[in-house]
This record gives structure tokens, sequence and C-alpha cells, in this order.
């Protein structure tokens, strides 16, 4: 207890006299029972969170840390850990006679017990000490909050008929200071509609209407989804604030909405024209508007708007990479993230040390890496050696590692690229299984199978029962032609583990291609098909078991499935036999040309042309 009590100071110090953002603040409360140990872990947490905040504002020596008000609120937060309710309401009251009160505090304060059963064993005490002390301006907060937070609504209008007064003659500060009040406590009723209701119930006789009213009204409105009066109460508080930015960000509510989203992006770029960051402030717009698929039209033509808009500013050139690299349109990101280079690389040459235009360099070169990482087929190694020199180290994660360590290997520099591989194994240890999977298939496909093999069995002979290390173990032998190896550690992994999807899917598909065990491997590929359906890598095995056994409808139903899902040249070598076996060799030619085009991970594809004697540069046969 006294290592949570020591927390609660660093808690304290971020939430006690400092005006807190409530709207920040979940006030989504369970109604259901949790125990009082469950409780104390929560709030444990929640203190834990704020430990760091505390350790900044301390070493920044602010001055507004006072050390007594500290000790005082760390009591309260203390009593409320301790379940001694009445101890709390008392200090809540000895503390707001003493200090400033601000409600969000005591919000705070009731928002840490996670439920509002809680509240409920709070009001009882305050409730006692209230009835002695009625015209107490603290306990009337703290009643306010309770009484908003359990849906008591007729007891917190007396409340609120006693606090909310707007007078003439008011100063804009004096009802900012009113309203703030008002909203802090409406907030955290559970029924937002009922908070709208009560927000324009006591501020009708408001005869001038501060920007902060506007705001609050949009905000009551959004919540209760009375849209019509939440849009034009936006657009008053953005004619009215001295800072828009604020406002903006009511505005931006309106872009999930479908009726409002086009007025909300036109006004939304309008402010952005005036914006002293419109660089900044277009970009967050544009891909805010692509994050929302029913959006995207208008985030594409902003994206438009925007390069004929600032023709000077290449940079906006990279939002429609980025939008079509995200949309798998790898060929316009490509063509994007080009244009964009060569303009900034001219740009560069006559401003070497501008910083806009350096990082944005460095955000195209991320997005073409991630392109040609991403792309199965055609992988262009040169390529990525090339980029990855030109990124800066600080910008490493764990997949450039691994693209780089992969490229240095199918470009013939194997040591080179192992020593990467296990250098970064060392350097992401939690990441050591996905690098030894593909080190392990990237030294296969490069025709280093004892590399391979090397690599991953002292990983599998640690992790015997790991299906991951034992499908890449066995993937490896089989690779180095030791298929009886390969088999002994596949059936080791089903005894462990019956339904590991990928070893039932290598054994079977080894025996298939092996024509070895047949209906054995039919039943493999059947359970692995049954735990996973919609795979195109177990589509494939499937499909080929069944031409084996001489069904080569059932088998070009699968394949055909499987090619379409994921275009591989081994998947594209099967489609080939199967239609050269049912005499379609214009097919067949047509499925050859387009696999060629794709990756070759090994010589499978080449094999089965020279296998079926299918000369590609003949012309076209009759189908037999």
């Amino acid at each position: 207890m006294k290592l949570i009590h020591k927390a609660l100071t660093g808690f304290l110090l971020t939430t006690s006299v400092y005006a807190l953002d409530t709207s920040s603040v979940d006030i989504s409360l369970s109604t259901n029972s949790i125990s009082n140990t469950q409780n104390k872990k929560n709030l444990e947490e929640l203190l834990k969170e704020h430990t760091e905040q505390v350790r900044k504002l301390v070493q920044k020596k602010s001055n507004i840390v006072d050390p007594d008000e500290v000790y005082q609120v760390m009591l309260i937060e203390m009593a409320l850990i301790d379940e001694d309710y009445d101890e709390y309401v008392r200090l809540v009251s000895r503390f707001s006679k003493q200090h400033r009160l601000y409600p969000e505090y005591i919000k705070i304060a009731l928002m840490s017990l996670p439920m509002t059963s809680r509240t409920e064993e709070i009001l009882e005490p305050a409730k006692k000490l209230y009835k002695l002390e009625p015209d107490s301006k603290p306990l009337q907060a703290l009643m306010g909050l309770l009484f908003s937070i359990s849906g008591r609504y007729d007891d917190l209008e007396e409340i609120l008929s006693k606090n909310i007064i707007f007078k003439k003659n008011m100063s804009d500060e004096e009802i900012d200071q009113i309203l703030e009040s008002l909203s802090g406590i409406l907030k955290i009723m559970p029924e937002q509609t009922k908070a709208l209701e009560i927000y324009q119930k006591y501020t009708q006789d408001l005869i001038h209407k501060t920007p902060m009213y506007w705001r609050y009204l949009a905000e009551f409105s959004l919540t209760a989804k009375n849209y019509a009066k939440a849009w034009d109460a936006a657009l008053k508080h953005f004619d009215t604030a001295q800072d828009r930015s604020e406002a903006i960000e009511i505005i931006y509510a309106f872009l999930a909405l479908p009726e409002y989203r086009q007025r909300a992006y036109e006004k939304i770029r309008f402010y952005n024209l005036m914006s002293e960051n419109p660089l900044y402030e277009n970009t967050e717009l544009a891909m805010l508007l692509h994050s929302d698929e029913k959006s995207r039209p208008l985030a594409h033509d902003f994206a438009k708007w925007l390069r004929k808009t600032y023709p000077d500013v290449p940079q906006y050139i990279l939002v429609d990479a980025l939008m079509s690299y995200i949309e798998y349109d790898d060929t316009s990101a490509l063509r994007y993230v080009d244009e964009y280079m060569g303009i900034a690389t001219q740009k560069l040459k006559d401003d070497p040390d501008n910083d806009s235009l350096l990082s944005s360099m460095d955000r195209a070169i991320l997005i073409k890496l991630d392109i040609l990482i991403r792309e199965p087929n055609n992988k262009d190694f040169k390529e990525i050696l090339r980029l990855l020199a030109e990124l800066p180290e600080d910008k490493y994660e764990f997949k450039y590692y691994i693209a780089k360590s992969e490229a240095l290997m199918h470009t013939w520099r194997v040591p080179e690229g192992l020593a990467l591989l296990q250098d970064t194994i060392i350097r992401f240890p939690e990441y050591a299984q996905p690098a030894i999977s593909y080190g392990t298939r990237t030294l296969i496909d490069v025709g280093r199978t004892q590399m391979a093999l090397d690599l991953v069995k002292p990983y599998y002979e640690a992790n015997p029962k790991s299906g991951v290390y034992s499908e890449l173990t066995a993937w490896a032998y089989q690779a180095s032609g030791n298929t009886k190896k390969a088999e002994e550690v596949y059936r080791l992994c089903l005894k462990h583990n019956p339904d590991n999807v990928p070893c039932l899917n290598g054994l079977g598909y080894m025996f298939a291609d092996l024509n070895y065990n047949l209906d054995e491997s039919l039943d493999l590929l059947r359970t692995a098909s049954s735990l996973e359906p919609n795979s195109p890598y177990i589509k494939d095995s499937l499909g080929w078991i069944y031409y084996k056994l001489g069904m080569a409808d059932m088998a070009l139903m699968y394949i055909s499935d499987s090619y379409s899902d994921v275009p591989m040249a081994e998947t594209a070598a099967h489609l080939v036999e199967i239609y050269y076996v049912m005499g379609d060799i214009n097919k067949a030619k047509q499925v050859a040309k387009e696999g060629l085009k794709l990756y070759q991970y090994n010589d499978y594809l080449p094999n089965t042309l020279r296998k079926l004697k299918l000369d590609l540069n003949q012309g076209s046969h009759e189908n037999h």
C-alpha cells in the first residue's frame, strides 16, 4: 500500500489544481459488478501511468506544485482507495474551503472508480454532509457531479438552479466560467440527450452568446446525435472564435457523417488555406478523409486540388503516392514517388539544407521500399539495396534489415546477407522467429539448403514442438533432397499438434509432389482445408493431390482459385500441367508465359515446361 500511495503523489500533481480537458476523459462507465480488488488494481494501473508525467513536471521545477495541496489531495485519493467514503467527503469539503476547487478534479476522482455503483457509496456520506451545509459551494459542486453521474436529474437541477445564473452585463470571462462549470457536470451524464436538454434550459436566458457557448452547444448536440443543431452551432463557433484551431476540431467530427462530409471538407479546406502550417494541415486532412473508404473520393479530389493550388510544393505528390500505396495501387504509387523524387532532387541541388524536402525524400524512399518489399513477384533486389543505402539508419526498422538481408542473398552476397540476418536477430530478439523464417526461406530460394538447415536447426532443436520451426526444418530437408528426414520432422510436429495447418499442408503436399502415400496425402490436405478453407496455399496443395489421383476437373477448380488469390510461379506450373494433360495447349502456354513473369522461387516452372516439352516460342497449337 505504501508503494501505491507513493505513486498517488505523482498522479495528483497532474490532476489536482490544473485545468483538465474533460472531453479527453472516457466517460463511459460500466454498471457491472466489479470486485474491490479489481477496483484497486485498476486505480493502481491508472496511477502508474501518471508517474512519468510527474517526473517530467518536477524536473521542470514547475511553480504550480504546492506541496501542502499535494499532500491533502493525496489523503483524499487514499480515502478512495481504502473505500473510506465518509473520510473522502470530509477531506474534499476541507480541501475545497482552503484551496481552489476544480470540479474537473473531483470528476477525475470519481472516474477512477470504474463503475456507477461506487458513486452510490460516496453519495450517502456526501448527502449527510450536504444536509448540514446546504449553502457550501464546494459541496454543491460535488453533489452536482454525483447527481449527474448517477442520473438523478431532479436533484441535479436543484443544484444547478442555485449556481447557473447569468446576470446582465456579465463579462465574457464570467459567462465562460459558468459555462465551463455547467459543461463539466453535464459531460458525465449517462444520457447525452438529457445533457443537451439541460444545457439549453440553463442557457436560454443568456443574451450574449460567447464562442464557448456555441462550442458546448455543438459538442452536446453531437453526442446527442442532433446533427443539424450541432452543425449550426459548430459554424457559429468557427465564425466567432478567436482561436479557430479549436473550432475546426469540431468541424472535423462531421467528416464521419455522410450528410455533412462535403460541407465539413469545404470548411476545413478553407481554414487550411489560412493556416500557418498548410503542408501539415492539408496532409493530415487528406489522410483523414482517405482513412474512411466512403470519403476516399473526397480525399483524391482534395489531393488534386492541393497539387493545382500549390504547384511549388512537391510534397503534395506524396499524398497521392501514400493513398495509392494504401489502396494497393502500386503502379500509381511508384509513379508518384518517382515523380516526386525527380522534382525534389532538382530542388535540393539549389537548396541542399531544405529540411522539409529532405524529410519528404525519406518518406518517399520508405513508400517505395515498402512497395518493393511487399511485392512477392519480380522483386528488384538491386533497387531495394540502392534505396536502403539512401535511407538514414535511424529510420531502419526490423523489416528493412530483413529486406536488406534478403536482397544481399539474392544478389549473390550470401555470407554478407546471413551475417546481417544474425545481427538482426540479436538486435530484435523479440522477432527471432520471423527473422529465422525469412532467412531460411531465402537461403532455400538461392539454393543454399545446407546453410538454411544450419540456420534453423538450433531453433528447432530448442523448440521441437514449434510448428513454425518444424515446417521450416522439414522444408529445408526437403529442398536438400532428404525427404525421409523431412517426413520425420513433419510427423513429429503432428504428433504434438495434430491440427498444425502448416505441417498438415507441408507433409500432404510433399507426398503429392512425390506421387507417394496419395491416400494419406488427401486425408492430410482435407484436414488442413477444413481448418483453413480460404488459404490459397492449401487450395493449391489440395488441387495437386486431386490431379495426382486423376481428378483433373476438381484439381483445376482448386488450383485456379489459388492462382487467382495469389499468383505464384509454382501454382502456375501446376495449372500448365493440368491444362496440358486436359489438351488445352493454348491455355497452358498462356499461363506459362504469365508464370514466367512472376518471381521464380525455384526452377519448378521451367522444369515443368522441360518435362512437358512445351516450347513457348512455337506458334499456338490446336487443342487436342
